[in-house]
């Protein structure tokens, strides 16, 4: 049984689905990651990083705002879940 404290990040709060209607933040990214882990069928993290990649490349294609290759994309959603892992490995009061 999933409670809303069980499923609640201590920092980005709790998991949801990317925000279509505007750019998305290193949070949003990290929530819309943290909903594919809880809810997605991916179990790798690579083909959850790629899924969260392609949708933050198609809300930037369809706010016109040039972006880099999607490979690049994918690395710096991998890099910020290997951050947000770190962060989990000091106590609360320190965070």
């Amino acid at each position: 049984m999933a409670t809303r404290s069980s499923t609640e990040h201590s920092i980005f709060g709790n998991p949801q689905p990317m925000p279509k209607s505007q750019l998305p933040t290193s949070a949003d990214v990290f929530r819309a990651y943290d909903y594919q882990l809880k809810f997605g069928e991916c179990s790798s993290v690579h083909g959850r990083s790629s899924l969260i990649g392609n949708e933050v490349k198609k809300i930037y294609d369809t706010a016109g705002i040039p972006t880099i290759e999607i490979n690049s994309v994918v690395k710096r959603v991998e890099r910020l879940v290997a951050k947000v892992k770190q962060l989990n490995k000091y106590s609360t009061s320190k965070k």
